[in-house]
């Protein structure tokens, strides 16, 4: 039940600015001004349900779909966060590995392993 929950509040938080109804609603109000009130209301009951079955069908397959495109969990909920992509994140990680002249990711890890433990030596001494 806890990992549901917490599925549930990673999807929702994740989504909430995707869907952000806080700053849609000017722009909803905005674009139906000139229709009747009853339109309004319907339209505004059509745009909630479209985002909760949005909302509930990310929450099911949020993660095949993310499986699909080759993109992990963790990476996507990082990425999330800072507000950039896998790509991004890939790409300034290639930067590093070519300044640093790394061939792969384990030598790139090595080096910072050894950078930390040289720092943590220097703050001992």
């Amino acid at each position: 039940m806890g990992d549901a929950v917490k599925v549930f509040l990673l999807t929702f938080s994740a989504l909430f600015p995707i869907v952000d109804p806080l700053a849609g609603s000017p722009i909803f109000l905005a674009m139906t001004q000139d229709y009747s009130t009853g339109t309004r209301r319907s339209l505004a009951w059509r745009v909630a349900l479209n985002s909760l079955v949005l909302m509930v069908a990310s929450y099911f397959v949020g993660a095949h779909v993310l499986n699909f495109f080759g993109v992990s969990l963790p990476v996507a909920q990082v990425g999330g966060e800072l507000g950039i992509t896998e790509i991004t994140v890939k790409a300034h990680r290639g930067q590093v590995m070519q300044k640093m002249k790394a061939n792969s990711l384990a030598d790139l890890v090595r080096m910072a392993a050894k950078l930390h433990s040289s720092r943590q030596a220097i703050h001992l001494a």
